[in-house]
């Protein structure tokens, strides 16, 4: 399948962790993270077909997100995939 979203390693992670992707043919995309209670942490538009996301556990205003749950949903067209991850601190 050419749309594809890995779970993220390492996971639990701290400070960093490694998302991968791929997306359909010559679409965009793009890569939200987002807190237990669904707003926004930081998100990434993708121009590639594949690639990679490394995440520091900093958010959308440069501060350090606290640890926790966090899911990480990738949309391109009318495809998403929303996985979990976990930060320990």
């Amino acid at each position: 399948k050419d749309f594809h979203l890995s779970q993220n390693y390492p996971n639990p992670f701290n400070p960093s962790t490694v998302i991968n992707y791929k997306l359909a043919f010559n679409n965009k995309g793009k890569l939200t993270i987002f807190n237990i209670l669904g707003e926004e942490v930081n998100s990434w538009k993708l121009s590639s077909n594949s690639g990679e996301v490394v995440w520091n556990g900093i958010d959308k205003f440069g501060k350090p997100v606290s640890s926790g749950i966090y899911f990480y949903k990738l949309v391109s067209d009318k495809n998403s995939i929303t996985k979990k991850m976990l930060l320990l601190k």
